[in-house]
């Protein structure tokens, strides 16, 4: 049987099936996109790790975020007592209390969660240094406290042994070796806090450290007279002090007014008659002696020249006596005395062969001697504190009298029978001088002390250049007597000449090595400076490899030293010979030899007596 259906029916039923399939998809698709363009935020909860913090402390705080379609997690951070920043970090206030930390939506802002923090005060706390410590019978210990949690540091202190002061000093004074106790320290905000530390006595000591101050005496002195204060622990009333100068002895006991908080004041004199520089040595011992202190010495500084030599004799001024002693430069030997006169000063002329002596005898005198003989004698009417000679000219510095500014430089022609001193002007309060060549030409170089300067004259008489010493300190007289002696650099001159030359002194205050140099338009100009290890004493130059030699003192030892230097670079090298000064020898002076292979040094032994020695190893 034959079918009735349309052929074009069949195709329309298709297509309309099929534009129903893509309308239903269609309105699928429309309602999914209607739910992103409306986010939701449900909830916002915070939690901060710790809960309870310290005041000013910090705490760490996280924010969680919960909604619908697609929201923002971020949140803005606040607090009520205390901050939080950006990131969640909380920081506590100073007070006591609660703070509540917020997060708040950026989305939407009605919604938002926070957490509580518990901000409490820090307990007090107090701790002692040191805390355990063995302490000698009879010294004392600085305890000190710490106190933190409070703006009241205050403390209170106790012991069970000995006294100790309201700064935390304990005394053991009179407490016997084997004792033990405790030092309590106490919080004065909160009387319940405390800290202690443990002491134990040990057999008493005496320790001494190096005198605080070197002792400058005058170089006509007639009598040694000295004070100064010694560093010490240990020491007790009725303790033996012990001084030794030049071979004697004075000993005196401690008493409470000679007991200060860091050592003790000694006040001493030897009966000399004269005075020679040199060390005292200085120590202590129990009443008993059974307990002694460490020795320790001080140095007694001159500044006069005291040792010249010609071809072949050194002349040697040991200050004690006021002689001057004639040595062989070939063995050492004592080969006279030419001088028994107060010499003050000596220096030679190797022009004229002249050797010149400042002395004393009746009024003040520039004494010649010439190829074994006395000359002419130069009188006038201020001491000679300090000569140089060079080219056929004397120099002479004199020292402040009465009725004058201060010192005065003068210069006299060692040719004349009876010279007059023609003055020199040379910086304020000329102190020490050494000769120079410079630009082929004489020179001298001269110290001046009230000004702290340089100066280098040529031989007209004229101030070439002047070099202030800035912030080197100024030499100034510990002691000094009616003619103002003491103090002063010692001065040496290495290479002048038409190129360049280099001034070398010792600054004693500073402890250092001093240089300058003088260029070939006489211009002084600073080089260096170097601080010792000790007391420097005596200046010499060795021409011969362009070296300094210094002879300073070692405190600890009680040993000189002799140190060669570089004069451009000032390195140091501790010469062999430093070994070969006898014990208890100070050296008063050093000069070398022309061929730089032997030293001359001069100074005085362990018993007071003037000595000459000649190293040959230098």
């Amino acid at each position: 049987m034959r079918s009735n259906r349309n052929p074009l029916c069949i195709v329309y039923c298709l297509l309309v099936m099929v534009l129903c399939l893509v309308l239903a998809s269609c309105s699928g698709g429309g309602g999914s996109s209607s739910s992103n363009q409306n986010p939701t935020i449900t909830s916002v909860s915070v939690s901060c790790s710790p809960t309870s913090v310290l005041t000013n402390g910090t705490a760490t705080c996280t924010a969680a975020v919960t909604g619908t379609g697609s929201f923002s997690s971020a949140v803005t951070w606040s607090a009520s007592a205390g901050t939080v920043n950006a990131n969640g970090n909380f920081t506590a206030p100073a007070t006591a209390g609660s703070a509540t930390v917020t997060a708040t939506s950026t989305e939407d802002t009605s919604k938002s969660g926070n957490a509580t923090i518990t901000v409490t005060i820090p307990a007090v706390a107090v701790s002692i240094s040191p805390q355990t410590v063995s302490v000698p019978s009879g010294w004392t210990q600085q305890f000190t406290a710490t106190v933190t949690n409070t703006t009241n540091t205050a403390v209170t202190w106790s012991a069970t042994l000995g006294t100790i002061s309201n700064t935390g000093l304990l005394s053991l004074a009179g407490v016997a070796q084997g004792t033990t106790g405790t030092v309590t320290v106490t919080s004065v905000a909160d009387s319940t806090k405390s800290a202690q530390a443990q002491v134990t006595v040990t057999q008493r000591q005496i320790v001494l450290a190096t005198p605080i101050s070197t002792i400058s005496i005058p170089s006509l002195s007639y009598k040694a007279i000295f004070g100064f204060m010694v560093s010490a622990k240990g020491i007790q009333v009725g303790d033996i002090a012990s001084v030794t100068f030049l071979g004697q002895t004075a000993t005196a006991t401690i008493d409470s007014t000679m007991i200060a908080n860091s050592g003790f004041e000694y006040n001493g004199s030897f009966a000399l008659g004269d005075y020679a520089p040199g060390f005292i040595k200085f120590t202590v011992a129990s009443s008993d002696g059974t307990i002694q202190a460490n020795p320790v010495w001080t140095a007694v500084v001159t500044d006069m020249p005291v040792l010249a030599k010609d071809a072949t004799t050194a002349y040697f001024n040991p200050g004690y006596p006021f002689t001057i002693q004639e040595y062989s430069l070939a063995t050492g030997v004592n080969t006279g005395t030419i001088s028994t006169e107060n010499n003050a000063s000596i220096a030679i002329d190797k022009k004229t062969g002249t050797l010149l002596i400042g002395a004393s005898p009746v009024g003040w005198t520039i004494n010649r001697w010439l190829n074994g003989s006395w000359m002419n004698t130069i009188y006038d009417p201020n001491p000679p504190q300090t000569l140089a000679a060079q080219g056929g000219y004397g120099y002479v510095v004199q020292p402040f009298v009465s009725g004058q500014s201060g010192n005065t430089l003068g210069q006299f022609d060692l040719t004349q029978a009876n010279p007059t001193i023609t003055s020199i002007s040379a910086g304020d309060h000329p102190w020490t001088i050494d000769t120079a060549t410079v630009n082929n030409a004489d020179a001298i170089v001269v110290y001046s002390q009230e000004d702290t300067t340089i100066n280098l004259v040529s031989n007209s008489l004229a101030v070439e250049s002047f070099l202030p010493l800035t912030g080197i300190t100024k030499a100034s007289v510990v002691t000094q007597n009616t003619y103002g002696f003491g103090g002063g650099w010692p001065i040496q001159i290495f290479g002048s000449g038409p190129e360049a030359g280099t001034v070398a002194f010792l600054s004693a205050p500073d402890k250092s090595l001093v240089t300058a140099t003088i260029d070939s338009s006489s211009n002084l100009h600073f080089a260096n400076q170097l601080t010792l290890s000790g007391l420097p004493v005596k200046i010499a130059k060795d021409e011969a490899d362009g070296k300094i030699i210094v002879t300073y003192f070692d405190a600890v030892n009680g040993k000189m030293t002799l140190t060669s230097f570089d004069v451009a670079t000032l390195t140091p090298t501790v010469l062999t010979s430093s070994s070969s000064l006898p014990v208890g020898f100070d050296v008063a002076a050093v000069l070398v030899s022309d061929d730089g292979t032997t030293l001359y040094v001069a100074g005085i032994d362990g018993t007071g007596t003037p000595g000459f020695l000649v190293l040959q190893n230098k």
